[in-house]
């Protein structure tokens, strides 16, 4: 397992490596020094990227209404995994112990 976390942490740290030659090299001549993105810049990156004009003001909702679906879904798990101790607990309980752990890529693939 030490040459496995050996290995990828090499890697992270030549993926910021290159990421970093990417804001400096690249991003950075065309970067604005106030407000980098701002609503026109990224409604032009958005139809850039998607193809398709979207309604950033209905995205943005959505977008949220998402991450509140997102957290009472978490909520709701915790509630069954460890009752009135909410997700900060559960998650401590889940890493905690090794009942409810699974150790391995093989083990978690099964």
């Amino acid at each position: 397992m030490r040459k496995d976390l050996e290995k990828a942490a090499r890697e992270a740290a030549a993926a910021y490596g290159e990421m970093r030659g990417f804001l400096l090299n690249s991003y950075l001549g065309d970067a604005e020094p106030k407000d980098a993105v701002g609503a026109d810049r990224y409604r032009l990156s958005a139809r850039m990227f998607n193809g398709v004009h979207l309604d950033l003001q209905e995205t943005y909702e959505w977008g949220w209404e998402q991450l509140r679906w997102v957290q009472r879904e978490m909520e709701q798990a915790a509630e069954k995994i460890l009752p009135g101790g909410g997700i900060a607990a559960a998650t401590e309980l889940l890493e905690a112990d090794p009942e409810r752990s699974i150790e391995g890529v093989d083990a978690f693939r099964h």
